[in-house]
């Protein structure tokens, strides 16, 4: 996939979701970026690899990563069902 479609993609899934908004938990700490998360999604279907590959290379957990995949699908689906 080129880079600019990856980030316009990474750029509409933001804008649609607040999964793929950058959020704070109750210290204040920022949670993952929306680019983290789509690139995470994007190594799995890319490589085939299960959730579990990718801890080691981007640090998220096989649950987050999961749910990462669910709501990238369902924005996918909702935004450029249609194209």
């Amino acid at each position: 996939m080129r880079r600019h479609l990856f980030l316009q993609t990474v750029e509409v899934l933001g804008n649609h979701s607040e999964f793929f908004q950058v959020r704070y938990d109750a210290i204040g700490q920022r949670g993952l970026r929306p680019l983290t998360k789509c690139t995470v999604v994007m190594r799995m279907l890319a490589y085939g690899i299960v959730a579990d590959c990718v801890d080691k290379y981007l640090k998220i957990g096989a649950s987050t990563a999961l749910e990462c995949m669910k709501n990238f699908a369902i924005g996918v689906i909702e935004v450029f069902g249609n194209e």
